[in-house]
């Protein structure tokens, strides 16, 4: 996969060299044309030099002479959101990303990623798995392949295509294996940290060791769910919400197939007819802005159901977000022989 300093082109180029340089990179092939101090200038698609050869340029003229001087930008210290909106309605792809100084540091690649969400995610990965047991004697439960990938890299790779970079996995039962399969990330152009756990630390303790985010907020979740989740609606309707803390939820229904009685003492007040009642269930994916992960102590055993207590009793916002997309959590036989029957049909 290109990085943007492929599509970089210096002003002083050609149009015969932007026509060679846009053939490597296919239907990638926007360009972002740079001065000698990485300042941008503009953008040049093969459809700006077809306008520019039919009102009778040269291939050997200069690259400024077609680029589109107006480019549309995204900055790299907002949230992006705002001008993803702008982008899908323009159909545009690849858009170059800069900074305060006008400077090429990314891009955008509406290709290859759903978004460019602005969060870490912390990956829960360090559990024995033992409902899962014989299969996790020997392969911990994150690396047991449903499909042609283990759990976890459906997790990831799903991450990865809403934007997300950097990534700490929390690694404890068998985590040798997957600090093996997944390395640091680096041939995939993203960052992996590993966070061993020397004894078990609950659901979220673990996210107490790491020293510093990257983003304001930050994605934790198991690392044992298979889900089609829609991570930047998740994550707009948390910032939408102003909340502190989001939980997926996911709904469950109870269906009485009796007629119930509501009652006030020995008093009957109504009846309501084999009614369905609505349950919501912790999905295991979190959102949360990071001062809320800085005040775990280090190191101590902490349950996410202890911090969303937390967050709760300090008069703090916590939400939950109710997803329409498909979601399983895969602890058991049943639940992993599920996975591997869906994975064929869902748009991982």
């Amino acid at each position: 996969m290109n990085s943007h300093s492929d599509h970089l082109i210096l002003n002083s180029n050609s149009i015969r060299d932007a026509l060679g340089q846009i053939d490597t990179l296919g239907k990638r092939g926007t360009l972002f044309v740079v001065n000698d101090v990485n300042s941008l200038l503009g953008t040049v698609t093969d459809g700006d030099i077809r306008r520019h050869l039919l009102k009778g340029g040269e291939v050997q003229d200069n690259i400024s002479s077609c680029m589109n001087k107006e480019p549309l930008t995204v900055s790299s210290n907002d949230t992006y959101l705002k001008s993803l909106k702008k982008i899908r309605e323009k159909g545009l792809s690849i858009i170059p990303m800069v900074n305060a100084l006008g400077e090429v540091v990314d891009m955008l690649d509406l290709l290859n990623y759903r978004s460019r969400l602005p969060i870490d995610a912390v990956i829960m990965a360090g559990g024995k798995g033992v409902r899962l047991r014989p299969l996790t004697e020997k392969t911990p439960k994150p690396l047991l392949y449903i499909g042609d990938k283990p759990i976890m890299k459906h997790n990831m790779d799903r991450l990865k295509s809403y934007g997300v970079k950097n990534f700490w996995v929390s690694i404890n039962y068998l985590g040798g294996q997957i600090v093996e399969f997944f390395g640091d990330g680096t041939d995939e152009n993203i960052s992996i940290t590993y966070l061993s756990e020397s004894h078990p630390l609950g659901t979220i303790g673990s996210a107490s060791l790491v020293p510093e985010f990257m983003n304001e907020d930050v994605l934790v979740t198991n690392s044992d769910l298979l889900t089609t989740l829609d991570y930047e609606q998740f994550y707009l309707d948390f910032k939408n919400e102003n909340a502190d803390m989001s939980v997926l939820s996911i709904p469950h229904e109870h269906k009485i197939p009796f007629a119930v009685m509501n009652t006030e003492g020995k008093n009957v007040l109504s009846f309501e007819e084999k009614p369905t009642y609505v349950h919501f269930t912790n999905g295991g994916v979190y959102l949360i802005k990071r001062e809320l992960l800085y005040g775990l102590e280090k190191n101590q055993y902490f349950d996410a159901t202890d911090l969303m207590q937390k967050v709760i009793d300090r008069g703090k916002k916590l939400i939950h977000y109710v997803s329409p997309d498909y979601w399983l959590d895969v602890g058991s036989h049943e639940d992993f022989k599920k996975a591997k029957r869906d994975i064929e049909i869902l748009n991982l």
